[in-house]
């Protein structure tokens, strides 16, 4: 597995790549990126996806080419590859999680408290108790149960409540997950979900442009 991550440094990028970016992407996935109101989100999806096509070509995919992406109604990228991915952004860290084994899921969060009531309903009452016990973990709960929705398919918030986590499995409905800690940055939690033992980790960080 190859996890590939950039800490966005904005005034490093100039216009020309933010066009020059856009301008790989499908005409449909340029109008949505175009839509986002915030400058950094639009840039946090760009470099994710130029992270991705970083990691394919690693992965030995040279003819892979991110105008050829699908994109699903929740906006998540589909590719005909034999190469599985996941793309997380958080703060000024972007990532993309790749595996040849099967499906990948990764999340990524600051290590800051999370608004607390409206996540509320995502727990039973074991992650309650351990929450109200160290409420850092809020946000490595948080990250293990979206890292699983995200390797399932393309599934949205009203999944993470049917998430069970034990220790480093879970499961979602009938799929049963291995889950990994992964040391991305020092101010955030990362974890992804893969539905088979881990053999490698490579953990490369990416500079852009």
């Amino acid at each position: 597995m190859f996890i590939l991550y950039n800490i966005m440094q904005v005034e490093n990028i100039k216009p020309h790549h933010h066009r020059d970016w856009l301008s790989e992407l499908p005409p449909e996935k340029q109008a949505q990126i175009r839509k986002l109101q915030d400058s950094r989100e639009q840039l946090s999806s760009l470099i994710g996806l130029q992270l991705l096509k970083t990691g394919m070509r690693l992965l030995g995919q040279l003819h892979f080419q991110l105008n050829n992406l699908q994109f699903s109604e929740r906006g998540k990228p589909h590719a005909e590859s034999p190469v599985y991915f996941n793309i997380s952004h958080a703060g000024s860290v972007i990532a993309c999680a790749l595996s040849k084994s099967g499906p990948i899921g990764l999340d990524l969060e600051p290590k800051r408290p999370k608004t607390w009531p409206t996540l509320k309903p995502y727990f039973n009452q074991e992650e309650l108790h351990l929450i109200n016990k160290e409420p850092d973990n809020l946000t490595r709960l948080w990250t293990r149960k979206e890292a699983v929705v995200k390797a399932y398919g393309d599934k949205g918030l009203e999944d993470i409540a049917a998430v069970k986590l034990n220790g480093t499995e879970a499961t979602l409905y009938e799929s049963k997950w291995q889950l990994y800690d992964i040391p991305l940055h020092e101010d955030y939690y990362a974890h992804t979900a893969v539905n088979s033992a881990l053999e490698e980790l490579t953990l490369c960080e990416i500079e852009l442009p």
